[in-house]
């Protein structure tokens, strides 16, 4: 009999018995990495910024080690793309609630209005898209102004179904650009006076993993689906989706800060500005910022006045979006008027891969080492990655022995 996928399974499945071997092999010689890793990682990044023969020989048997203690149970830790419909329907009792990769987000019918356009992105802005994704700033334009899914009312409501911890809202008129996160200043209102009295407070709601509540993760993937097939082209599968809801008053400001995730902002009402800098520029965001940042630190970035002349600031009204890469500094102003935008997110499993070579430089810069940056898209970060999971695997096995 069909069922659905446990937490940790793959939507497609895995057998119990491919788990069980991986993970036996990966024990048994989990010493044998506990003695090496730290010396074959330090070689590697010898050999990555010097390209000595020998250090490449010995990281090269270092890999072979990993691949025989698990490779395919590492390969296990990448997400996987969210379930389609067709998966869906042979695991009916699959979860409604928010998806990391391998749980499946609950498919519901479209939430596009039947008397609205057919499609949210009309040909010039797929092949707009198309043109500059992943790493190019661009201005889109779509169908979803007016969607009811977007209205104050509809808004309201959804913040008051939503887990306490999915709201974030603040005071956001004259905010430093390089305001700290724990500078940030409270309003004195709840989340729904804030959205009540939204025109007035001057602040700011976010609305976070809007993707919990089943009309809105219809949406999401009414929107993501029509671009899916130009995303898989250059990064693969889209992974990880997830929805925000950002309610602001007149002239609210957004810090500078970056976010771990493709993105597509689009207006539905009001207008905004956002300030664009340059993937990863290391001025404004370098290594040290991306090693605390994925170890669990904050998002905003501090600002520098000499910084202004590198952004490229694009301007959004209703019916219009802007595709922000990852890895891109930005800043926002909204304008003369309430505004409202949707962000949808995803990540790709270079994305991920990124992310764990971040946090192998920060555990070799804490031992006295310099490793190089990790590679901006398309090259990849896979073997410090994979170095990573098996490191982070020992320490759970050392911390539950």
């Amino acid at each position: 009999m069909n069922r659905a996928p446990r937490s940790g399974e793959r939507a497609r499945g895995i057998s119990f018995w491919s788990a069980t071997r991986g993970a036996a092999i990966f024990l048994v010689v989990a010493g044998l990495l506990i003695a090496s890793a730290f010396p074959a990682m330090a070689l590697a990044v010898r050999a990555e910024e010097t390209g000595d023969g020998y250090a490449w020989t010995f990281v090269a048997l270092m890999a072979a080690l990993v691949v025989a203690t698990g490779w395919h149970s590492l390969r296990r830790d990448d997400p996987q793309p969210l379930a389609s419909p067709e998966e869906l329907e042979r695991y009916p009792r699959a979860s409604s609630g928010r998806a990391f990769g391998r749980q499946p987000l609950l498919y519901r019918a479209s939430a596009i209005p039947p008397g609205m356009a057919g499609t949210v992105f009309q040909d010039e802005a797929r092949a707009a898209f198309a043109a500059a994704y992943p790493c190019t700033p661009t201005h889109l334009t779509h169908q979803l102004t007016g969607h009811p899914l977007l209205e104050l009312e509809a808004l309201a409501a959804l913040a008051g179904r939503m887990r306490p911890e999915s709201r974030e809202w603040n005071a956001a008129v004259g905010l430093k650009l390089g305001i700290r996160n724990d500078e940030t200043p409270a309003n004195g209102l709840s989340a729904a006076e804030t959205i009540e009295r939204i025109g007035e407070c001057g602040s700011w709601v976010l609305l976070k993993t809007i993707d919990q509540d089943p009309l809105y993760a219809a949406l999401m993937r009414d929107v993501l689906a029509e671009i899916e097939p130009v995303v898989m082209r250059s990064t693969g599968p889209m992974l990880r989706l997830e929805g925000f809801i950002f309610i602001s008053s007149p002239e609210a400001v957004t810090p500078l800060h970056f976010d771990p995730e493709y993105n597509i902002l689009f207006q539905a009402r009001g207008s905004k500005t956002m300030t664009v800098f340059p993937i990863a520029d290391p001025d404004i965001i370098g290594d040290p910022f991306f090693e605390q940042y994925f170890a669990g630190g904050p998002r905003n970035l501090p600002w520098k006045d000499e910084w202004a002349a590198r952004g490229t600031p694009i301007h959004i009204e209703p019916g219009e979006a802007i595709y922000v890469p990852i890895l891109a500094p930005h800043w926002v102003q909204t304008h003369g008027e309430v505004s409202v935008s949707l962000s949808l997110t995803w990540r790709s499993e270079w994305s991920f891969h990124h992310a764990d070579a971040c946090r192998l430089n920060r555990r070799l810069r804490a031992r006295g080492l310099r490793p190089a940056s990790p590679r901006l898209y398309p090259a990849s970060n896979r073997l410090k990655s994979y170095a990573e999971r098996a490191l982070a695997r020992i320490e759970r096995a050392r911390r539950s022995a």
